[in-house]
């Protein structure tokens, strides 16, 4: 690949094509589609969370929601 993803990044989020930016990573859409699976769940965390007292779920528009049983399991 010869882009790093944070350009990768940069250039989506102003709005390049996603076969301009493969074209100038070396990318075919394929790996590009793997490369955005990846770098979706790396950078999004599930389920539990630390310590276990409290749960992270994404409403259908992928906004989180944490739920607890209190406000100290919560904080």
């Amino acid at each position: 690949m010869k882009l790093a993803s944070r350009e990768i990044l940069i250039r989506l989020g102003r709005g390049d094509r996603i076969a301009d930016i493969c074209a100038t990573a070396g990318l075919t859409r394929e790996q590009f589609d793997s490369w955005w699976r990846e770098e979706c769940r790396r950078r999004v965390p599930t389920g539990d969370l630390p310590g276990g007292r409290a749960t992270l779920a994404r409403d259908p528009w992928g906004i989180p929601n944490i739920r607890a049983a209190n406000d100290r399991d919560l904080f």
